[in-house]
């Protein structure tokens, strides 16, 4: 019988296409994989504490900038997120998008939601305007950043009522600055019940030990039964699916909180397919899972530029694909 204890979690959010789906835009779920998984190593691998983040989101508001980028900015933007030099790119980004959204059941919700917020003494090149509504359905609004509480609020009112509440602020004062010209904002909603439900009754109070070596006492929610999962000398990996299994949990436990770090360091692109290839069902699985709830909120400049993206940080940014007019 196999037993799952947690004593941490390594939760990377990558989207899943629809089982059913796997034909479309197979070449941008692969380059959102990589990137992602390079984004853990870069931002939040090392760190000494939980932390949260969508890399998914992350690509998608460098895809939208990607459009409107040329010559080294748009060699660097590609390599570090691995976009591909297909002419129909972004069509196949909106396809994806799409897939990850269609036919999906009623009971688990997936927004994807994009808006881009411009100067309003600016104005967006036809091309790449007709660009951002085709394949990014972005909500596109022109404001007033000379009042920068205004401008903030309705940003923030946007984020909002894109997440359902579950995140009122995005943006604020001090990032509207007289040489800003554009924001581009990404927000997504997630929510659904798991295809095998943790019955309240049986969750209970079990030590958790952090990599600190501390140990806590903390409710265990536990669920009994088949699931997918893999195993070797440093990890256990389990695949938690959700309503009618069109997207899933993956989660990576690490064997004892010595090799926390080890894990870390294992966790390439190449391994995590590897380890995913390799996961079967198993049966008579005992998962006990803490119950979690964490919030972040942290500037990525830094982290993307060592990460290869440069010179879209700088004034010499080659963005001349967007906007028309700039004051």
């Amino acid at each position: 019988m196999k037993k799952i204890f947690l004593l941490s979690i390594i939760f990377l959010l990558v989207a899943f296409i629809p089982k059913d789906s796997h034909h479309v835009a197979t070449n941008i779920q692969a380059s959102v994989n990589r990137f992602s998984i390079d984004f853990y190593q870069a931002v939040l691998a090392g760190k000494d504490k939980n932390l949260f983040a969508s890399p998914y989101s992350v690509s998608t508001a460098f895809a939208m900038m990607q459009a409107g980028a040329s010559g080294v900015t748009l060699e660097e933007l590609n390599k570090t997120l691995y976009f591909t030099q297909e002419t129909d790119f972004h069509e196949k980004y909106a396809q994806h998008q799409k897939a990850l959204q269609d036919k999906l059941p009623p009971t688990l919700s997936l927004e994807i939601a994009n808006a881009l917020w411009i100067k309003k003494e600016c104005t967006f090149l036809p091309t790449y305007y007709d660009l951002m509504q085709k394949h990014y359905k972005a909500k596109i609004e022109n404001l007033d950043f000379n009042n920068p509480k205004q401008t903030c609020d309705i940003i923030n009112q946007w984020t909002s009522e894109k997440t359902h509440g579950k995140i009122p602020f995005i943006v604020s004062e001090d990032l509207i600055t007289d040489d800003l010209r554009l924001i581009i904002t990404n927000a997504i909603y997630f929510k659904s019940a798991w295809k095998k439900s943790f019955n309240v009754e049986d969750t209970e109070i079990r030590p958790f030990y952090t990599f600190r070596k501390d140990t806590l006492r903390v409710p265990f929610m536990h669920a009994s039964g088949s699931y997918k999962y893999y195993s070797n000398q440093h990890l256990q990996m389990i695949e938690l699916p959700y309503t009618n299994e069109a997207v899933s949990m993956l989660i990576l436990l690490p064997k004892s909180a010595k090799k926390f770090e080890k894990v870390e360091q294992l966790f390439t692109h190449q391994n995590y397919e590897s380890w995913a290839k390799q996961m079967t069902m198993k049966h008579n699985i005992q998962l006990y899972l803490p119950k979690f709830k964490i919030e972040n909120n942290f500037n990525l400049n830094d982290n993307l530029q060592q990460m290869g993206i440069k010179k879209a940080f700088t004034v010499e940014a080659e963005f001349g694909k967007i906007i028309k007019k700039v004051p």
